[in-house]
């Protein structure tokens, strides 16, 4: 049986975003981006529900996302991923690596 565990920045006073769901403070660097790598190596499933699969989906699969972490990059593109939602009809995480 396989482990559930969950990768989240959260503030100190557990918030995650913002009023206006501003969650540009997150910063990956290189420390998260070690846990990140050794995270992936694993070759887990990745559950998210849509709102973070769209925000992924729109930076993991980028060449910036490959130059910035390039690991990571390779980690969350071939990674399976199950996504809970009721709206979004069809998976369009297409790797660009």
């Amino acid at each position: 049986m396989r482990k559930l565990n969950s990768y989240t920045f959260l503030s100190l006073n557990g918030y995650y975003k913002d009023l206006n769901e501003d969650t540009s403070w997150h910063q990956h660097g290189e420390e998260e981006a070690k846990f990140s790598e050794a995270s992936l190596e694993a070759e887990n499933t990745l559950l998210f529900g849509r709102t973070t699969y769209e925000m992924m989906n729109s930076f993991w699969p980028s060449p910036m996302a490959a130059e910035m972490f390039p690991k990571v990059a390779q980690g969350m593109n071939k990674a399976q991923k199950i996504v809970f939602s009721n709206t979004l009809k069809e998976d369009n995480w297409k790797t660009l690596l």
